[in-house]
């Protein structure tokens, strides 16, 4: 597809959209100072500082530079970092930093307490864990001027260096081969204590009768078979739960007699009534009849056709919201004032309607035409005929089209400018009207102008020229490439007296365009 070539600047009111296409050859607009009354976004470039720049809503920047959040520059003394930044924002002071001393033999700047050539050494060659100053010194001292350092005994009889309290050889040999339990300083040493001095440890019984050491009440063989075969984690009566199972086994006896007496969820008969405890809440509950009674009256219930000769239906059966169709005209026998006809509709209001006031017509509205209302027509029988199936042919014998001589109607045509009528001109005739194509091509080249300008950035062209007459507003120009046969944009400026004025951004070569001007209306 041919571009679209603008031979003038181009001034938008609205948006741009390219669609994601290139914006090729652009130059931003240069300017030697920021524009007046920016909106956020805008950008131009300075011709004074060469740079782009960007409106941010408040102030103008440079693309690709920040004047006003950045750090340039820093210093560090006595434990505080102190960062510089630009603009009108204030340094940065971070305090109580911890710096590392100068020299092999300070740890921190500031601390008085050296370390020793040897410590220095190891923590360069790393080859020895190192006793830093204020740490005890000696294997016996958690801290330094600490003498009662908690160590770990060194002998395998001894649990911790300084416990006077051994433990045997025995249970040494235990505690390392791991094969027995071990009975350590402070506990019970014989199977019927807990602690030392306590006689009155709990034992389990060692028999399949006795249910705890000490314990005079044995079970019986039953019971021990029964225990045989459970786990329990707290002791129960075995007699009491055999009353709990016989008891439990009655009462689903009787659920299940009770459950046979109710009704299934699908699939069910029942044998009675169902009372429901009220009117349903939410969709998929049951409806009580009062419910569905009061829903369905009032609403449209059609009961079919009704011959309006007759009275319409009344009694107890009629209800509120029955609706019928009359089927064949009438008044109801002297029931409705105005008649009905066939289609119209009657809805009653009420339970057993016994009055006009009871019931609704609803007429179709089709009334007899007039010259102001639509409606149902009816033709004369002297000059129309109509089949039974409603076709309407004129009568041979009715009024002749064309031989009226009174009312309105055009007795004869005559010719005017370009125009001419031949044949008959009077009622009943068939005259010829024409125009000739010179008349035509004539109407037509009068409200045209086409001419070659060029070679200038601005050209008028007066009435005098385009005789298109003084109104400029109704003319429509376009201008045409010479050379490429496109169409071209340009300025175009309508001005009193039918002067049009065609303006360009670059004056474009003599006779290089061609304007086309047509005068519409």
């Amino acid at each position: 597809m041919a571009d679209i070539k603008f031979l003038a600047g181009l001034d938008i009111d609205g948006n741009i959209d390219l669609n994601k296409g290139q914006l090729q050859s652009a130059v931003i607009h240069p300017l030697a100072s920021n524009p007046s009354s920016p909106s956020q976004g805008q950008i131009y470039y300075n011709t004074g500082s060469d740079e782009l720049r960007i409106y941010t809503g408040s102030a103008w920047i440079a693309v690709g530079a920040d004047t006003d959040n950045y750090v340039n520059g820093g210093s560090i003394s006595g434990g505080t970092l102190t960062l510089t930044r630009t603009g009108s924002l204030g340094d940065v002071t971070i305090t109580g930093l911890l710096e590392i001393g100068t020299t092999s033999t300070t740890a921190l700047a500031g601390n008085t307490t050296t370390i020793s050539s040897q410590q220095a050494s190891d923590i360069s060659t790393n080859n020895n864990k190192v006793s830093f100053p204020g740490f005890g010194t000696s294997a016996g001292t958690a801290l330094e001027g600490d003498t009662d350092l908690l160590q770990i005994g060194t002998t395998a009889t001894t649990a911790m260096a300084g416990n006077t309290t051994t433990i045997s050889s025995q249970q040494a040999s235990d505690i390392s081969t791991n094969n027995n339990k071990v009975s350590f300083p402070g506990f019970g040493t014989t199977s019927g204590t807990a602690l030392e001095g306590d006689t009155a440890l709990l034992q389990l019984g060692t028999t399949s009768t006795t249910a705890l050491a000490g314990n005079t009440v044995t079970i019986s063989s039953a019971q021990s078979t029964k225990l045989g075969h459970i786990t329990v984690t707290q002791a129960v009566d075995l007699d009491d739960m055999e009353s709990d199972i016989s008891t439990n086994a009655d009462d689903i006896a009787d659920l299940q007699t009770d459950v046979g007496l109710k009704v299934a969820k699908a699939g069910d008969t029942m044998t009675g009534a169902l009372t429901l405890s009220g009117a349903p809440t939410a969709n998929l509950h049951a409806a009580t009849k009062a419910y569905v009674d009061t829903v369905v009256t009032g609403q449209l219930v059609y009961q079919g056709g009704y011959n309006a000769a007759a009275a319409p239906p009344t009694g107890s059966s009629v209800k509120k919201g029955f609706t019928y169709t009359v089927t064949i005209a009438g008044d109801g026998n002297g029931f409705f004032t105005i008649p009905l006809e066939i289609g119209d509709l009657i809805i009653a209001q009420q339970d057993n309607p016994t009055t006009e006031a009871h019931w609704t017509e609803v007429n179709k509205n089709v009334d007899l035409a007039t010259t102001t209302t639509v409606g149902v027509a009816s033709f004369s029988s002297d000059n129309f005929a109509v089949s039974n199936v409603g076709v309407v042919t004129i009568k041979n014998d009715g009024i002749a089209l064309g031989t009226e001589t009174t009312g309105n109607y055009v007795a004869t045509v005559s010719g005017g400018t370009n125009v001419s009528v031949s044949g008959g001109t009077g009622e009943g005739s068939t005259p010829s009207i024409s125009v000739s194509n010179s008349s035509i091509d004539g109407r037509i080249t009068n409200r045209q102008y086409a001419g070659l300008i060029g070679g200038a950035t601005s050209v008028a062209i007066a009435a005098s020229t385009h005789g298109l007459g003084s109104d400029s507003s109704q003319f429509m120009v376009q201008l045409v490439e010479v050379s490429s046969g496109e169409t071209v944009h340009a300025e175009v400026t309508r001005g009193a007296s039918g002067l049009v004025t065609i303006g360009f951004s670059t004056a474009p070569s003599s006779n290089a365009i061609r304007v086309l001007i047509n005068k519409i209306g």
